[in-house]
């Protein structure tokens, strides 16, 4: 869709550029388009064209989605990655999941499930690293930073055991930072008995 977007727009640019030379060589009146347009326009369009590419391709899953996404919305794509990976099983029903990776789902992120909260990241040695709570281990979860349009936010979720807890990094886009922590909470009361 986006190539199709582009190559319609390359023409729409190739007509106004045949527009003003019909327009100059007709119109003893033309007056040139103003050099400073061009310095400040031509930036400001590859800036905006290089955005709306970026959105795209997280819209469509070619990159990782910057707001968390419920199981359902998480593309197929994501979901083998997890699993070639180890970081879930193929028997794992995801509720969320959240990638703070720019390029790949791999360089981190969190993952709720029906009877864990999930952590992975890569470390100081850029290995693979997965760490788990069951929600029975879980002792309370605490918020360490409030997200905002450009920082994620932090959870802290300890476990029973003082030297056992996870910080998750969760994008507050959408306040879905917030659904999947009260989806945790919520997962956590189910499993106290």
């Amino acid at each position: 869709m986006s190539l199709v977007f582009l190559y319609f727009y390359g023409k729409a640019i190739q007509g106004a550029f045949s527009f003003h030379k019909i327009e100059k060589a007709e119109n003893p009146n033309y007056k040139p388009t103003p050099k400073w347009f061009y310095y400040a326009g031509m930036p400001a369009l590859v800036i905006f064209v290089s955005l709306m590419g970026i959105g795209l391709m997280s819209m469509t899953g070619v990159m990782p989605s910057t707001e968390v996404q419920s199981g359902v919305e998480m593309s197929k794509k994501s979901k083998d990655t997890l699993i070639a990976n180890k970081i879930v099983t193929a028997d794992d029903n995801i509720l969320y999941f959240y990638s703070s990776g720019f390029t790949s789902v791999l360089e981190g992120g969190s993952v709720l499930t029906e009877d864990r909260v999930i952590l992975y990241l890569h470390d100081e040695k850029q290995e693979l690293k997965v760490y788990q709570l069951y929600f029975d281990d879980i002792a309370s979860i605490e918020l360490i930073q409030m997200g905002n349009f450009m920082n994620d936010s932090v959870y802290q979720v300890n476990s029973h055991q003082p030297d056992a807890w996870l910080q998750l990094a969760l994008s507050a886009e959408n306040r879905k930072d917030v659904v999947f922590i009260e989806a945790l909470r919520r997962k956590i009361q189910e499993s106290t008995p």
